[in-house]
């Protein structure tokens, strides 16, 4: 095979594979011609091309996410690295192990009116674990600082960005391939805030008599299911968990939003102790009765940081938490007997189910209308991604069984990559994936389909009611005199984008269209767009009368 003439390249990807790594998605150009010429050397090495970059980044998190592995992005110099720094934010917040390999001009065009140049080294500082630069002179050097970074990508699971200069000519190949790289071990910065000793998880943990488990995107919710059920049989314990956690029990509070929609008395559903992993927490309305109503201990147990979301953390317990949990004592150690911590969430469960569902048979066609088809519909198997930022939102109001796992980019919870997550997460998964987004957050993503690797199990159901639906039923915009601009409406639909990209497209207005269309969707040998149109201004109405009449 042919391998770059450029020594630095074929270092860096020798590097690549000493560590394992496998994956690289590419956005074609010319400054990193020699990296795609040694990539492509080695047909081990699984090689996507995506030309957009926000969306070749978005598809890597997605295939990163479902793989559980680091996956690598290669793009040309200039603006091309600023456009990963979306999805770079996202996995640096959900602790996605994304490389970032950025070609760069040599240091002297940077800064002279050198055309396709910025200042790229460092330039993703804020939202990596490590930017590095390497160029053609110094080997040795190279050959540490890829270790430090490389060794940072696997062992604290965040992105780095490996900045790599190139001198012109760009495009000569050599047969010679002589071992440039030396895996070494680096020393490196581990110390972390060890767990607090047994006795203490112990003696608080027995002391509290309302404990309270609030948990949010976790990837691996299965295994952490019969954990979260055996803690449940004390009564002390509630298990708050929204539905991207992947854990569900009649036991558990699981459509938070409108269970608190009922809340009165405030005050005696206060917990004493508050212990938090997984992602961010998706529902407000549970943020800010944390922050009104404080808990004496706060523990967030997770490998990498320490979320103070509610302002009072007491302790950072960095380890898996899994096995944080399942040291946890057993419900017969518990000191002071029934607490009815758990019989009062439970009673207030049901009572708000109730009403659910008592509201929710007689509505209008509407995006509830919509998501309690999606909830009553999709078969058991199907993976769900949920786009941000009205969908995901919606979804909470539903409860789901163990027979879905569910998505969403909730690191920084942006509408801008929903979708091409979704597609790298489908390429990457067996079962069939369902993509649940609205309209904004779906036009703001066309491009996660400018390309060739969109699989036939993908299949996405847009609901459009023509502009930003949130900002119908948030407060503020409403009265700004300025909803419009908010709101952003507008008359496009995505017929013609699923036909240009050979997407099968359906669509809807009322509910016998979508039940109609909803079988021709799961029928499709090809993935599928089912756009299903919803009423703007009825939509924010029925939204507010289904929590006026929770808080009934």
């Amino acid at each position: 095979n042919n391998h770059s003439a450029k020594a630095s390249a074929r270092q860096l990807v020798q590097a690549f594979l000493s560590y394992g790594l496998q994956t690289v998605v590419i956005s074609p150009g010319s400054r990193n011609a020699p990296l795609i010429i040694e990539f492509s050397a080695h047909p081990q090495i699984e090689i996507f091309s995506i030309p957009d970059e926000r969306s070749a980044a978005f598809f890597a998190l997605g295939l990163a996410l479902e793989r559980k592995m680091p996956v690598a992005l290669l793009c040309t110099s200039g603006s091309a690295v600023l456009n990963y720094y979306p999805a770079v934010a996202e996995a640096y917040n959900s602790s996605v192990p994304l490389l970032v390999i950025s070609a760069d001009r040599p240091s002297h065009l940077i800064g002279v009116g050198e055309g396709q140049t910025i200042y790229q080294q460092d330039v993703l500082e804020r939202h990596t674990g490590m930017c590095v630069h390497l160029t053609e002179e110094d080997m040795e050097r190279n050959n540490t600082a890829l270790n430090r970074a490389l060794g940072t990508l696997i062992e604290d699971s965040v992105p780095v960005q490996i900045n790599i200069e190139f001198d012109e000519p760009l495009y000569e190949c050599t047969g010679e391939e002589p071992a440039l790289f030396v895996r070494e071990e680096v020393d490196r910065d581990m110390s972390v805030e060890k767990p607090f000793d047994d006795s203490e998880i112990s003696r608080f943990w027995n002391r509290a008599q309302r404990k309270m488990i609030l948990v949010s995107g976790l990837d691996d919710g299965p295994s952490m299911q019969e954990v979260l059920e055996d803690l449940a049989k004390d009564d002390s314990v509630v298990v708050l968990a929204e539905n991207t956690a992947n854990v569900h029990s009649n036991r558990f509070i699981e459509c938070i939003d409108r269970v608190l929609t009922g809340m009165e008395d405030e005050e005696k559903y206060r917990p004493d102790l508050l212990v938090t992993f997984g992602n961010t927490v998706i529902s407000k309305k549970i943020k800010q009765f944390l922050r009104r109503y404080p808990p004496v201990h706060h523990w967030h147990i997770d490998r990498w940081r320490a979320w103070d979301t509610y302002g009072v953390l007491t302790h950072s317990i960095q380890m898996e938490p899994v096995r944080f949990m399942r040291g946890l004592p057993k419900p017969d150690r518990t000191e002071n007997g029934i607490s009815g911590y758990q019989k009062l969430w439970l009673e207030l469960k049901e009572k708000q189910c109730k009403r659910h569902g008592e509201f929710i048979g007689d509505i209008p066609f509407s995006d509830l209308k919509v998501f309690d088809f999606i909830h009553q519909n999709t078969a058991t198997g199907v993976r769900i991604e949920w786009a941000n930022s009205t969908a995901v939102r919606y979804a909470q109001l539903f409860p789901w069984s163990s027979g879905y796992l569910m998505h969403a980019n909730r690191g920084t919870s942006g509408i801008d990559g929903s979708v091409s997550t979704a597609v790298g997460r489908a390429y990457a998964s067996d079962e069939p994936l369902l993509m649940v987004t609205g309209d904004i957050s779906f036009l703001y993503d066309k491009n996660a389909f400018w390309h060739t690797y969109v699989p036939e199990k993908l299949k996405i159901l847009l609901i459009n009611n023509g502009g930003g639906g949130i900002f119908r039923f948030i407060p503020g915009p409403g009265s700004s005199g300025a909803l419009e601009l908010f709101e952003t409406p507008h008359h496009y639909t995505a017929e013609h984008l699923a036909a240009h990209y050979g997407l099968k497209y359906l669509k809807a207005g009322d509910e016998s269209g979508l039940r109609d269309a909803w079988q021709q969707l799961w029928e499709s040998e090809q993935p599928a767009v089912l756009e299903v149109f919803t009423p703007r201004e009825k939509n924010a109405e029925v939204l507010k009368d289904y929590f006026s009449y929770l808080s009934k």
